[in-house]
């Protein structure tokens, strides 16, 4: 695989309001912190894929050794080594390329959060294996509507909510782990990452796009939405439930 590959999730719109509803909420911290701090050691190398601009990066670095952030994205990587740069922090190294990639080394501890699709298949996986000397951490959301709002508000704005479902990339991704020698456990974590937003506007803009409304129902969702934003911490907020499976997998240790 090239370095200095350009991928098209991030721009810096989205940056900023992922930067932004991060720092809000406390993430990684919540929903997270205790697992990381449980199984990262201080002497340890973390290799975290799909970084984007580095909010769990940032999180993980004082945890850690060393942290190599791996992203397809010119954008991402670049507000990353920015932020690294005017932080003066010293052990994370930076890396564009589009996982997997033969440049990257092992490391003890494997992190992944929100990477859609990116272990699907068993040469992935065992890649995944390859490279994770001890231990890792996937979070993948579960399929279905986010937000945890009333049938009625679904209903009023277009949309018909979906029963979740146990079965999922995150239910596939352990089954291939542990068709491949891992020890794994699987948890349903519910967390609230939602966005502080200046007005109702901003508010139905983002769940415009966080919850697929077409254009022809925006005018029922700039309506709807007075009833679902809240006021937090003196802003205005829109909560946002997310499902997610967290696989927290162990490495067979050679003897």
């Amino acid at each position: 695989m090239r370095s200095g590959t350009v991928g098209s999730f991030w721009n810096a719109e989205k940056i900023k309001l992922y930067w932004e509803a991060a720092e809000f909420l406390n993430y990684p911290e919540v929903p997270l912190g205790k697992l990381f701090q449980n199984i990262i050691r201080p002497d340890d190398t973390v290799l975290e894929i799909g970084s984007g601009p580095g909010v769990v990066s940032l999180y993980l670095a004082p945890l850690c050794k060393r942290l190599i952030a791996v992203d397809d994205c010119q954008t991402g990587c670049a507000y990353l080594r920015k932020a690294v740069e005017e932080r003066g922090i010293n052990n994370i190294e930076v890396k564009n390329v589009q996982w997997p990639d033969e440049s990257l080394e092992p490391a003890d501890v494997t992190v992944a959060m929100y990477v859609y699709k990116l272990f699907r298949n068993k040469e992935r996986i065992q890649e995944l294996l390859r490279l994770t000397r001890r231990t890792g951490v996937i979070m993948i959301a579960q399929p279905g509507v986010k937000g945890g709002y009333s049938y009625d508000f679904y209903k009023n704005v277009g949309i018909a909510p979906e029963e979740q479902t146990c079965y999922n990339d995150g239910c596939r991704t352990a089954a291939l782990l542990e068709a491949f020698g891992a020890k794994v456990h699987c948890e349903r974590v519910r967390h609230d990452f939602g966005q502080p937003v200046d007005n109702l506007e901003g508010a139905a803009q983002f769940l415009q796009r966080q919850l697929k409304v077409s254009a022809e129902n925006y005018p029922k969702l700039r309506e709807a939405v007075e009833d679902v934003v809240e006021i937090r911490d003196g802003r205005l907020y829109v909560p946002l439930q997310r499902t997610n499976c967290v696989i927290v997998f162990e490495k067979e240790q050679e003897v």
